[in-house]
């Protein structure tokens, strides 16, 4: 607008850089019947979540309980719920939780179990003892070929984000309040996870969350967060897949990350750990799914020693994987105009982690933070060289037949909560950059197709694509990775 002296004026945030749900026609009635469920849904802080385990044949189990006195137990079951085995495992972690709306105070217990002996191809059906008591909901869980398998993963579900934004629906005339924004980004994520099971055939492995699991940062606001957390728990289809996630920024102010998440492997002695408070809000951790090595980083802390540990470890562990995978949060290969070329803890990690993730050969990494999408060329470690990282690039294909140095993924928002901008990497000379995508009010995510050449030609493949949420468009890819292959035993 203008005022009277001529000054033109606006509204931050009133252009649309967010997936605002009340302005999509499609969606209209689903919307509206979500938002009265959401209203049911919203503060049950009791949601189970499924992380993998050690391997593909575990699944690591979390959960809130108001009670302690009963262990928590997983029963999990083929032909019938009735003859389930009974897994039990472990309650710690008093946790006190105050709504400050209501003054009223909240005592949950974080409750964790593993579950064994898991069959690839098989169907299975499982129910948890939640505060003593069996829930009458029996679980549905399907796991597929270990040959030929896709993960998909994600950008920052940042759920909370859309708070604080302005809205043509209301004209501009109020701030979005945390609630809604909380229920926007709740149906943002369920549309994500749907289109995301549909793209793969409802056969995805395993999901890949690149941190920022929640928005909140405001020490007083833990309630805000957990309602947060409840709805990136609340999809049914997160009941049905393991999902492993990086602490993001956002996550890292609280330690709800770790009571809600039952991470397998994790590093419990980083540099930073404190041990009269006994603090941690998330970890460095690892595992094996079929015949790829997982590594996910925490890089809120500036630690290249603890990075060096954790990628040891699962090396030492698994060392013969046919893929080597790395998940952290901060893209330290991304070419977001808000954080990639100006954080000061990316300019301290880029130096430490392309020299080790070149070294240990990892084969792709998976990062958030920046909010816009950017898949970087092949990069390694030059100690020579003089940029900022120690870096040479490759240009990357279609097909790429043993590609040196990994390939850098920036996944975008995966809830379309904050879309932000990229600089233009030919104009300003950043040569790491392969490409770069936005577009706003919209979502992405993206698949990691892993295949086994059963012709005999002894070579693994792995095809990279991301896709557009609402259309499954392809937004970037597929950039297919061939290799030799190391693991010779394969199961149908």
């Amino acid at each position: 607008g203008t005022l009277s002296d001529g000054t033109k004026c606006g509204i931050r945030h009133s252009q649309r850089k967010w997936y605002d749900r009340e302005l999509v026609k499609e969606t209209k009635e689903e919307w509206n019947e979500f938002k009265e469920k959401w209203e049911e849904e919203k503060i049950n802080f009791q949601r189970i979540s499924v992380f993998p385990g050690d391997n593909e044949t575990e699944l690591n189990f979390g959960w809130y309980s108001k009670t302690n006195d009963t262990l928590p137990v997983i029963c999990w079951g083929k032909d019938s719920i009735d003859n389930c085995k009974e897994y039990k495992g472990i309650v710690e972690l008093e946790y006190k939780i105050k709504d400050k709306s209501s003054g009223l105070s909240y005592i949950f217990y974080s409750n964790r179990v593993t579950v064994k002996n898991v069959q690839h191809n098989s169907t299975y059906y499982y129910k948890r003892k939640l505060n003593g008591e069996y829930e009458g909901e029996v679980i549905k869980f399907v796991t597929h070929n270990t040959n030929n398998y896709k993960f998909v993963f994600v950008g920052d579900p940042q759920i909370g984000g859309s708070s604080g934004r302005y809205s043509p629906v209301n004209y501009y005339k109020e701030k979005v309040s945390d609630s809604d924004g909380i229920r926007n980004d709740a149906f943002n994520w369920g549309k994500t996870l749907s289109s995301a099971f549909a793209k793969t055939d409802q056969e995805p492995s395993l999901l890949l969350s690149a941190g920022d699991q929640a928005d909140e940062t405001d020490n007083s606001k833990r309630y805000n967060e957990e309602m947060q957390y409840s709805a990136l728990l609340l999809p049914k289809q997160m009941q049905q897949i393991p999902m492993a996630a990086a602490l993001g920024n956002h996550d890292y102010t609280f330690d709800t990350f770790r009571r809600h998440f039952h991470v397998p492997n994790p590093l419990k002695d980083p540099i930073y750990f404190n041990s009269k408070t006994g603090y941690i809000s998330g970890y460095n951790y690892f595992f094996r799914y079929n015949n790829a090595l997982v590594v996910v980083l925490e890089t809120n802390h500036l630690h290249c020693i603890d990075f060096k540990r954790v990628i040891a470890n699962g090396i030492q562990k698994y060392p013969n994987t046919d893929w080597r995978i790395a998940m952290f949060h901060h893209d330290i290969y991304g070419n977001g105009v808000t954080h990639a070329h100006s954080d000061r803890g990316i300019k301290i990690n880029r130096p430490c982690l392309t020299k080790l993730l070149h070294h240990y050969k990892f084969d792709v990494v998976i990062n958030g933070h920046d909010h816009v999408y950017t898949a970087s060329k092949f990069v390694t470690y030059n100690p020579n060289a003089s940029n900022n990282g120690k870096y040479n690039v490759t240009e990357v294909s279609e097909i790429n037949e043993n590609p040196e140095g990994p390939l850098y993924i920036t996944a975008n928002c995966s809830t379309g909560a904050k879309l932000y901008e990229y600089y233009d990497h030919i104009a300003y000379g950043i040569d790491f950059v392969h490409k770069d995508y936005q577009k706003y009010a919209s979502s992405s995510f993206g698949i990691l197709d892993f295949n086994y050449d059963m012709e005999g030609n002894g070579n693994v493949s792995l095809n990279v694509t991301t896709y557009d949420v609402d259309t499954h468009s392809i937004i970037d890819g597929p950039y297919k990775i061939i290799k030799q292959i190391k693991v010779n035993r394969y199961f149908l």
